[in-house]
């Protein structure tokens, strides 16, 4: 996905460009009916998931960047800026059509243009239990 803005400030003629890409993609696959390694066993019977068992993998880059351009002193600088990369991988298992288990990580790195800014990392990650009451 691309985006582009431009505004123009008569005053101190001067001309701000916003542009950002982004690249996202994702994949997932599913499962029924998993059969576990042959150490998870119950009274001593491999254990064979009944139910839909889900993996996703979700990978973006994201890169934006703010020009000004002052037009009457021909001087271009950037002002503004990152580059962000993102993976989220997870796992769903529905128990059944009113209980769902998911575990999930999220790892964003944040890298600034400008020196004036530190790079950071962002993690997340847990399980997430989810009962719905109604239909």
């Amino acid at each position: 996905k691309k985006s582009r803005m431009l505004s123009m400030s008569f005053q101190d003629f001067q001309l701000t460009e916003q542009y950002s890409d982004e690249f996202t993609i994702g994949a997932g696959y599913a499962l029924e009916g998993l059969k576990l390694p042959t150490f998870f066993k119950i009274k001593g019977k491999p254990v064979e998931l009944e139910n839909q068992l889900s993996f996703n993998f979700d990978l973006s880059l994201r890169d934006t960047e703010t020009l000004n351009y002052r037009l009457d002193e021909n001087i271009i600088q950037a002002t503004a800026g990152m580059r962000t990369f993102r993976i989220a991988p997870s796992i769903d298992y529905v128990i059944s059509n009113s209980l769902r288990i998911s575990l999930f990580y999220e790892r964003t790195r944040t890298v600034p243009r400008l020196s004036n800014a530190f790079p950071t990392t962002q993690s997340k990650g847990g399980v997430r239990v989810s009962f719905m009451l109604g239909q």
